[in-house]
């Protein structure tokens, strides 16, 4: 009819998705967010470390001459107490090995010289040691009487 108001029909609208949250799942650390900025830090001296484990090393040479001395027995002491012993090799050298920070002493012998003591203070690292060492001089002893022999 004319005249008369006519009511829109209604048209059907698209379905429009909604977003659903995630499911929750257990954070990675990777996801875990940086702690806020602090202030910066104040002037505190580092923490000391405690000394590792040290080496002494060294070698043994005659005070005169200089030169080295194969075969002296080397002892390592701790409050008198004998911890190790070993022997120079020809070039007089000699080491101990992984020790424990704290206080030693090294005694040098060998025949015909003297008794050398010297202590030294293990904190880590590597200690090296020159032991001089005051020697007898040996003598060749030729024999009193020596035969000749006669030649024809």
């Amino acid at each position: 009819t004319p005249g008369a108001t006519r009511t829109p029909t209604p048209r059907p609208t698209a379905v429009i998705p909604t977003l659903t949250a995630r499911p929750s799942r257990t954070p990675t650390p990777t996801d875990t967010l940086a702690p806020p900025p602090t202030d910066p830090p104040t002037a505190t001296p580092p923490p000391t470390r405690t000394p590792g484990p040290g080496d002494v090393c060294g070698a043994v040479v005659e005070q005169r001459s200089r030169r080295p001395l194969g075969r002296v027995r080397v002892w390592l002491y701790r409050s008198e107490e004998p911890l190790g012993v070993t022997r120079t090799v020809d070039n007089g050298t000699f080491c101990f090995l992984a020790l424990p920070h704290g206080r030693y002493d090294v005694r040098a012998e060998r025949t015909g010289c003297t008794t050398l003591q010297h202590p030294v203070d293990v904190v880590g690292g590597m200690r090296y040691l020159d032991l001089e060492m005051t020697c007898r001089r040996f003598q060749a002893h030729l024999p009193l009487a020596v035969k000749r022999k006669r030649v024809r």
